[in-house]
């Protein structure tokens, strides 16, 4: 059994190793609190000492992670991103710097305040399964499909359209955070030692509020936040024709296809498969070694309606909707799945951008 709660910092892979009013960047930034961790990195919110009102996210890489191409491909698509236009709902970059531990050398970028995933809502869960309401997933799709029609259009592929990279908003003011930290303070770490004698410092994730967001919240209560596409580690320029990253689930049939061509209908798969996700409970293909052939996925997106009908979630008629979404995002060939820019014209998805009161729906 791990005595890590968390990520595991005797990893080769070299976790950081953070902890409480640890200072980064020669002093530039002070450790508030630790925000989440992942397969490659650990996220900590952060105060510059001279600045109480700065407070912003800085993801650390683990020192495997800092010396791959994609990491450093992150910073570097983050940085365009940061000079186009329409690019709302996502991550900001407001800097880069290495920091040095008995690890190693650790890739750090700066970035704006933003909640858990919207994962974290299905924390809790019920006897009826692990999904998401309709008019939630709706406005999910909604905003994700805006923002890669904004990345489609210059080039941008995201690779990793997944439930796990769409985050919940989260307070971005240093003063609102502060107050924040004041009624919900950081956890302490604590010291664990292993079997051989040697000590770790651990420190528990604590994300900042999601706005009292939870599974259970209405319409109206969803419409009043964001959600936003992150994790661009996985992001590719579309003309250089990068091979996607292999780790995923999501992976559309032709990644695993060797000299296909990877475009953008890549990330119209994946949405096809964070709705199914989303709606159902599971993700479609979780259970599937090998490559995904299209006898397959003809298997998987023959059976999405009773699959959706079996929650008892919707109405006959919404599931009937929903399947048609999911079906024609995750066609087999890439060609014939839609556009993001064709997507977001679907009345299925326009319904997700719709304010709660129907109003405008009906005069759409």
């Amino acid at each position: 059994m791990s005595i890590f709660p968390e990520e595991p910092l005797d990893s080769p892979l070299g976790y950081f190793p953070g902890r409480l009013n640890r200072t980064l960047n020669n002093g530039r930034w002070t450790i508030l609190r630790k925000l989440g961790w992942g397969s490659r990195s650990s996220c900590w919110l952060a105060v510059d000492p001279k600045d109480p009102e700065g407070i912003e996210a800085i993801k650390i890489y683990t020192v495997a992670a800092s010396e791959e191409p994609r990491s450093t491909n992150e910073r570097d698509i983050l940085q365009k991103m940061g000079d186009l236009r329409g690019l709302s709902d996502v991550p900001i970059q407001m800097g880069s710097f290495y920091e040095e531990s008995g690890s190693g050398r650790h890739l750090c970028l700066v970035l704006h305040c933003l909640g858990p995933s919207i994962v974290s809502l299905l924390e809790n869960d019920s006897p009826q399964g692990k999904y998401l309401p309709l008019h939630a997933v709706k406005q999910v799709v909604a905003e994700v499909a805006g923002s890669l029609c904004a990345l489609h259009e210059n080039g941008i592929i995201h690779g990793a359209v997944t439930p796990q990279n769409i985050l919940l908003p989260s307070l971005q003011q240093g003063h609102a955070i502060q107050e924040f930290l004041s009624q919900n303070p950081s956890i302490p770490g604590e010291d664990v030692t292993d079997s051989e004698g040697k000590t770790y410092h651990i420190t528990r994730s604590q994300p900042l509020n999601t706005f009292h967001l939870t599974r259970e919240s209405t319409a109206t209560d969803f419409a009043s936040v964001g959600f936003y596409l992150s994790n661009f580690s996985h992001a590719r320029i579309q003309s250089e024709n990068v091979p996607l990253d292999p780790s995923s689930t999501f992976l559309p049939p032709e990644a695993s296809i060797e000299g296909a061509k990877i475009d953008t209908k890549a990330d119209i798969w994946m949405l096809g498969c964070t709705i199914y996700t989303l709606v159902i409970g599971r993700p479609p293909f979780d259970d599937s070694p090998g490559p995904l052939t299209r006898e397959k996925v003809e298997e998987v997106t023959a059976n999405i309606k009773t699959a959706i009908s079996a929650t008892k979630a919707m109405s006959p008629q919404d599931a009937k909707k929903t399947t048609s979404v999911i079906k024609v995002c995750m066609k087999f060939n890439p060609a014939e799945r839609p556009s993001a820019d064709h997507l977001l014209g679907f009345r299925w998805v326009r319904e997700g951008s719709m304010c709660s009161c129907g109003w405008c729906l009906a005069k759409a």
